[in-house]
């Protein structure tokens, strides 16, 4: 019994050695500069991002709205309506082996 009283003595002494010694390598912050309000907004320029995407949306639009009337006039010609559904076919049967799927 003597044995573990001395065990827990030497222990104890060690751990609280242990927490002085780390209450005093704490690492104290020191303020340089105080933050101060900047003069104007550096970034992000909000007008430039807005201007930027509407003027992407609206391109994809418009180059969405001439692919789509291409379809439609080569729809309408039937020697091209029947490659168009050969290509329409073989883009389907790409796409089959990745979902499991036919089309017709």
């Amino acid at each position: 019994m003597l044995y573990y009283e001395q065990l827990l003595k030497i222990l104890t002494n060690q751990y609280e050695a242990a927490e002085a010694d780390e209450v005093r390598s704490a690492v104290i912050i020191q303020v340089l500069d105080p933050a101060e309000l900047p003069e104007r907004k550096s970034k992000p320029h909000r007008a430039l991002i807005v201007l930027l995407a509407g003027m992407l949306g609206l391109g994809g639009s418009f180059l969405l709205t001439f692919i789509l009337v291409a379809c439609e006039r080569l729809c309408q010609d039937p020697a091209r309506a029947e490659q168009l559904y050969l290509l329409r076919q073989s883009i389907m049967g790409a796409f089959d082996c990745l979902t499991g799927q036919k089309h017709d």
